[in-house]
C-alpha cells in the first residue's frame, strides 16, 4: 500500500493587458495641440499567513500513529505567473496658418507585479506524539514563480506652423516586479515524532524564481516653422526586480 499527501499549484495564473492610446489635432490661424496618454498595470499574488496556516501548504498534523507500506509523501509546489503587458502611445500634431503652433504629447507606462506567497509542507505533531512507520518519508517544498512583464511608451509631438513653432515630447516607462516567497519543508515537534523508515527520510525545500522584464520609452519631437522653432524631446524607462 502506499500512503500519500500532497498538494500542488499548477494554474495560479494572472494575465494582463492594458493599452493606452491618445492624440490630438489642432489647426487654425494659431494651431495647438495637446495629448497626454497614461497606462497602469498592479497584479499581485499573494496571501497571508498566521500561525501554521499557510497560503500553500501540505500537512500532516497531529497523528497519533501512522503504519503503512510504501513512500510517505508530503508536497507543495507552487508554480505562480504573471504575465503583464502594458503601452502607452500619444501624438500631438499643430498647425498654424498665420502667427505660430504649439504641440505637446506626454505618455507614460507603469506596471508592478508581485508575487508574495509562502509555500510549506509540514509534519506537525507538536500537540501529539506518533510513531511513523514507513518504507521511506519524503517531505518537499517547491517553489518556481514567475514574472514576465513588458512596458512601453511612445510619445510624438509636432508642430507646423508658418509662423514660429514649439513641440516638447516626453515618454516615460516603469517596471517593479517583486518576487518574495518563504518557501519551507519542516518537521514539528520532532521530539514527540518517531520515524521508523526502512530506507531514507528525505526533507527537501528548492526554489527557482524567475523574473523577465523589458521596460522601453521613445520620444520624438518635430517642429518646421518660417521664423524660430523649438523642438524639445525626452524619455525615461526604468526596470527594478527583487527576487
Amino acid at each position: 500500500s502506499r500512503r500519500q499527501r500532497q498538494m500542488c499549484i499548477r494554474d495560479r495564473d494572472l494575465s494582463a493587458y492594458v493599452v493606452s492610446v491618445s492624440y490630438a489635432i489642432g489647426a487654425g490661424q494659431q494651431g495647438l495641440g495637446v495629448s497626454i496618454g497614461a497606462a497602469v498595470a498592479n497584479n499581485t499574488i499573494s496571501g497571508s499567513a498566521s500561525g501554521t496556516e499557510y497560503d500553500l501548504h501540505a500537512e500532516i498534523q497531529s497523528l497519533e500513529k501512522l503504519k503503512a507500506g510504501g513512500k510517505l509523501q508530503v508536497s507543495a509546489t507552487n508554480e505562480a505567473v504573471i504575465l503583464a503587458e502594458t503601452g502607452s502611445g500619444s501624438m500631438a500634431v499643430a498647425a498654424g496658418t498665420t502667427t505660430g503652433s504649439a504641440s505637446f504629447s506626454g505618455s507614460g507606462a507603469s506596471a508592478v507585479n508581485t508575487i508574495s506567497l509562502d509555500v510549506k509542507s509540514i509534519i506537525d505533531q507538536t500537540d501529539e506524539t506518533v510513531t511513523i512507520e514507513v518504507d521511506s518519508v519524503e517531505l518537499t517544498a517547491s517553489d518556481e514563480p514567475e514574472i514576465e512583464a513588458m512596458v512601453g511608451a511612445l510619445s510624438i509631438a509636432a508642430s507646423f506652423p508658418s509662423g514660429a513653432a514649439g513641440a516638447l515630447s516626453i515618454g516615460v516607462s516603469l517596471s517593479e516586479n517583486t518576487v518574495s516567497n518563504d518557501v519551507a519543508a519542516v518537521v514539528l515537534g520532532g521530539s514527540n515524532t518517531d520515524i521508523a523508515s526502512v530506507n531514507d527520510v528525505s526533507v527537501q525545500a528548492s526554489r527557482s524564481a524567475e523574473i523577465i522584464s523589458t521596460s522601453f520609452a521613445a520620444a520624438l519631437a518635430v517642429s518646421f516653422a518660417d521664423s524660430s522653432s523649438v523642438a524639445v524631446s525626452g524619455a525615461g524607462a526604468e526596470s527594478t526586480n527583487n527576487i
